[in-house]
């Protein structure tokens, strides 16, 4: 599948604050992003202004979120595929796009981060299929991080 990304709008803000990820995860906190387009931002900013994209699929269909902050010479990544896009083995290859887009935003980088909830054990597997390893304990979170190759 071909990924497509470009900067959130607010459509697709408040399309994305409905979504239920499961019941442990709840619904994905966009309040950043709503609070930011009342401010009027011409670019949208979410938690710790950090940018925001909506990943598209090849039809112009949202399927996913992913959110990008700069961190030294690395960055972290957020993400949230769409509840229907869920258990279709789409995972692995959604997050190899976002990660090669923020390479593009962070041509620097020699690492990207995560976080993710230790009660997530099917997205912690994944992470570690894609090379992540654990590098802090954070109480209910785990932050991940994995070396960005160059060529």
């Amino acid at each position: 599948m071909a990924y497509r990304f470009s900067l959130l709008n607010i459509q697709q803000v408040r399309v994305i604050s409905r979504w239920l990820m499961s019941k442990q995860e709840g619904k994905i906190d966009m309040s950043a992003y709503v609070k930011s387009y009342e401010r009027g931002d011409k670019v949208l900013k979410g938690p710790g202004n950090c940018r925001g994209y909506a990943v598209l699929d090849e039809v112009s269909q949202l399927i996913g979120l992913f959110e990008y902050y700069g961190r030294g010479n690395d960055f972290e990544i957020g993400l949230a595929l769409s509840p229907n896009q869920r258990g279709k083995g789409r995972g692995y290859a959604f997050i190899e796009a976002g990660i090669a887009f923020g390479n593009t935003l962070f041509p620097e980088a020699s690492a990207v981060m995560l976080e993710v909830k230790k009660s997530n054990r099917v997205a912690i597997k994944l992470y570690q299929k894609l090379g992540f390893f654990e590098i802090k304990d954070l109480k209910s979170d785990i932050r991940m991080k994995k070396a960005l190759k160059k060529d």
